[in-house]
């Protein structure tokens, strides 16, 4: 058995590898064709640096999501279903006890989900604009010293630093609720389940060691919950990701429509002039 979780675990790593680094490269193509299709004025309307970040820091928080919560997704849901299995093979008195937690989790995941979805867009949003200032001082580095311009632009990356900051924290301070309230829950159903265990072996409806047994079921009963609940801040991150690439990959194209000006004959000449008036002005009488 232990040869065999060896095996799946090496194929499952590989898949999903092929599988994330495929559909990255997929959108990476995708998104580097649309960038020739763009109207000119998209150019004037957005930073490089946002654009880079997009391509470069979005796709690699893509493909980080992909290879390794994924996984993680499918050996917690598989890890969950064997576990409840195994639970309601004992008792199915104390599994719905156990299974109490699950709609209080639920309920977790719904009302912090969404604010660290939203703090984590904010985060990416300013990661790309500190990108772009760098970008931007670093690319014309002679023209902000031949101005003098070093104090102003060093001014304007710690404004720029300090909201990435602030954005940062607040998505991390969010999304790391979820763990303190999961284990909190978690207890909770531990605690009931070996006061109503308790309660049934003093009865005699219940062996000792089936209660044991139970209880450790129980603790692994809520791992994986608690680490879905993980992954869904994870997954916050990625779709606040995912929405900056399909915005850009869902703007409008340039039209190719015939502009109705004759076409211009195939000529060596480097340099044409047509309706130019030449104008000499000479002195004042």
């Amino acid at each position: 058995m232990y040869l065999a979780s060896a095996l799946f675990s090496f194929l499952q790593q590989f898949i999903m590898t092929r599988v994330s680094q495929r559909t990255v490269y997929d959108l990476r193509r995708d998104f580097k064709l649309k960038m020739k299709k763009v109207p000119v004025h998209y150019y004037d309307a957005n930073n490089n640096g946002d654009i880079m970040s997009r391509a470069v820091n979005d796709m690699d928080n893509i493909a980080s999501t992909l290879q390794q919560s994924l996984t993680q997704m499918v050996t917690s849901t598989m890890t969950f279903i064997g576990t409840l299995w195994m639970m309601l093979t004992i008792s199915w008195q104390l599994t719905l006890i156990a299974l109490i937690t699950i709609p209080l989790s639920i309920a977790a995941i719904g009302i912090v989900a969404p604010k660290s979805q939203r703090f984590f867009a904010a985060q990416q949003k300013s990661l790309g604009l500190i990108n772009n200032q760098v970008e931007e001082t670093y690319g014309g580095q002679v023209i902000v010293k031949s101005f003098n311009r070093e104090e102003v632009m060093v001014k304007q990356f710690e404004e720029e630093n300090e909201r990435y900051y602030q954005a940062a924290w607040k998505a991390q301070f969010v999304s790391g609720i979820m763990m303190p309230l999961m284990t909190f829950m978690n207890n909770i159903g531990y605690v009931f389940v070996a006061v109503v265990g308790g309660v049934q072996v003093a009865n005699g409806t219940v062996t000792l060691g089936n209660v044991q047994a139970f209880l450790q079921y129980t603790q692994q009963f809520a791992q994986p919950i608690s680490q879905l609940a993980n992954l869904s801040n994870t997954i916050q991150s990625t779709i606040a990701s995912a929405e900056r690439i399909f915005e850009v990959l869902d703007e409008p194209e340039m039209k190719n429509e015939p502009s109705g000006l004759p076409a211009e004959a195939k000529t060596d000449e480097i340099i044409k002039l047509d309706h130019v008036k030449l104008v000499i002005l000479g002195p004042k009488r």
